[in-house]
Order: structure tokens, then sequence, then C-alpha cells
């Protein structure tokens, strides 16, 4: 099964970049300098996991902030292809940005609960995740965009939003793998070991947001520099 006909009918595929070795190392390194920046407090965009009472950063938002932005994880993100990659899968011609963010696993280890992004017969993006170091703890059940909760699901999930459910698999990542995976399917992730993983939300509409910076076009390919320029596809 080819990647767009697996991507359709399990709704997630997995696809190894281009990334060097080199270009990982170095964001990984920019990842550390954005974190060390949220724990300093000069940057406020952030997500915390609720489930503990101390900081527990879950990610970064909005990695083209101006007071967050690092060039070698940009150059990392345009050299992955992950951009040209989700337009193969979705064959949208044009595809806007509806979110960006590092999702993110530090001191602290994490288990979230099954939810869904999107709604079943009517999605309204792609998400996409460059992971940056081996990763294993997100869990999804193919298929599941194409259909609601079965009753099995259903009576699971009223037990615990974090039951194990039948036909649930893991994502087994490594650095530089893309996952590309429908907004709709049921899915949890767990996390215990050090992870950075570069999210994006790709949609097919055009909201209306503004144009990006010289210094985040300066890193930019033709494919970027096309969506960043463009104030209806792009949430910097």
């Amino acid at each position: 099964m080819n990647e767009s006909m697996s991507f359709e009918s399990r709704g997630l595929v997995l696809v190894k970049s281009p990334l060097s070795r080199e270009s990982i190392g170095k964001a990984r390194e920019a990842v550390r300098r954005m974190i060390w920046k949220v724990r300093g407090g000069s940057y406020k965009l952030f997500r915390i996991y609720d489930d503990f009472l101390r900081l527990n950063i879950a990610g970064v938002e909005r990695i083209f902030h101006p007071d967050i932005f690092e060039k070698d994880l940009f150059k990392a993100v345009v050299e992955s292809r992950i951009l040209q990659q989700a337009r193969k899968l979705t064959g949208a011609g044009n595809l806007s940005m509806h979110l960006n963010r590092i999702h993110l696993t530090t001191d602290y280890s994490h288990t979230g609960n099954w939810h869904r992004d999107g709604e079943v017969g009517n999605e309204e993006h792609i998400q996409c995740a460059l992971y940056l170091f081996p990763e294993s703890g997100l869990y999804v059940v193919p298929g599941s965009h194409l259909r609601g909760n079965t009753e099995e699901e259903a009576m699971l999930l009223k037990k615990s939003a974090k039951s194990v459910l039948p036909n649930q698999i893991p994502i087994i990542a490594a650095p530089g793998d893309m996952l590309f995976f429908k907004s709709a399917i049921l899915h949890r992730a767990t996390s215990i070991d050090e992870r950075a993983n570069v999210f994006f939300r790709f949609g097919f509409d055009h909201p209306d947001f503004a144009k990006a910076r010289p210094e985040v076009l300066s890193v930019a390919d033709p494919d970027w520099r096309a969506l960043l320029c463009d104030p209806r596809r792009n949430y910097d």
C-alpha cells in the first residue's frame, strides 16, 4: 500500500525525512535554548501538563514568534520537507498553517487522554510531527478517523480516558521521522524520556494572519516562502 492510500485508509503514515544527523543535533540544541527562555520567564507562550503541581512544560507555542524563533530549528523543518509531504498526501495545491508548536517532555513524564482533534467527516486540517528524538509513546487507533467511537470504545473510555483500546498501536519513531495523521483519528500520548517533536496543523482554508518576518523568510525554501508570505495562509 502506498503512502497516500495508507493515509486515507488508516488515517496515518510515518515517513522518513531527508534530515541529516547534523541538522537534528542543531535542532535539538535550538529546542533546549527555547526551553531555557521559557523557564527563565522571557517567553510566555507555552503549554503545561495539568497533572503536575510543578512547572511541567508540555510544549512551546508559535515557534516563529520573534522572542523564541531559532533558525537552526526552522532549517531542520525546511530540510525535512514536511510541508511538501503534507501537500503530497492531501493532494492540496495550497495549505494554510493553523498551528505550530513543539511537543516536549523534559523533567517529568506524562500520560494523556484519548481524544480527537477533528470532527469525523468534517476534518479541516492535517496534523504533522517531525521527531527530533526517538519516540514510542503515541498510541492511535488506525481507521478511527472514518467513524465514531464503537460501543466497546465508549464503554472503556467511560471507565477511564486512559484505557487500553482494541486495535490501538504505538507509533515507533526515530529522529528524522515524520508522522502525518488525520485530525479525527483517536489518539493519546504518553512520555517518559526526553522528547521534542515539531508539530504543525496544516489546513485547507485561508485564515487571515500576518506576514512572516525577514529573519524567518531567510531560512525558508520557495514552498515555505509562498505559505509564509501569504497573509491568508499563515499563522506564525
